[in-house]
């Protein structure tokens, strides 16, 4: 329980902090279940289909998430899909920069892709200056995920320069264009 109402506690509860107490919910869980169960019987027992209601409900949501999640990982991992793209539509020598955070694309032989724009970091000129090196050079600036231009917007007093470079960005400002979207 102490471990519960700590984790539970946190803004943001990613699934592998919950894993030593999942076992125990999963027990709680099922014991809960069966008080329903009986409690329906003990109400209502000349009706078989309305105590197993709580049963199959569970497992109709269990299903539900359960395709839900698989459907996730059905398609093409995005990583790919931007390799594929470049492999076919870049040229030799064409630079390529990503977000920092993020997974590394798969190296396509004849491109540099070893530049990362590190847009979490703390505002400052070393930040500015190398940003504005990376896009310069750049011929591709990949956007792997909405992981950092959905959130640094969200907090323009602390990132008001890397905001102001997600809105240029997006605006066709910085001389790029939407060549590719998954």
């Amino acid at each position: 329980i102490p471990y519960l109402m700590i984790t539970g506690w946190f803004d943001v509860k990613f699934m592998r902090y919950m894993l030593p107490i999942t076992p125990f919910l999963i027990l709680y869980g099922s014991r809960m279940l069966w008080w329903l169960f009986e409690i329906i019987k003990s109400l209502q027992p000349n009706r078989r289909w309305l105590q197993a209601l709580p049963i199959a409900l569970v497992l109709l949501f269990t299903a539900h998430y359960s395709f839900s999640f698989m459907n996730v990982y059905a398609g093409l991992h995005p990583v790919n899909g931007v390799s594929e793209w470049l492999e076919n539509n870049a040229d030799w020598g064409d630079k390529v920069v990503q977000e920092h955070w993020e997974e590394g694309i798969p190296n396509v032989v004849w491109l540099d892709m070893h530049e990362r724009a590190e847009l979490y970091n703390d505002e400052n000129t070393r930040k500015f200056d190398q940003l504005a090196s990376l896009i310069s050079d750049a011929d591709y600036f990949v956007l792997l995920s909405n992981r950092l231009y959905a959130t640094i917007p969200r907090l323009p007093e602390r990132y008001p320069v890397t905001t102001t470079f997600y809105e240029k960005m997006f605006s066709g400002e910085l001389g790029f264009e939407l060549v590719h979207a998954e």
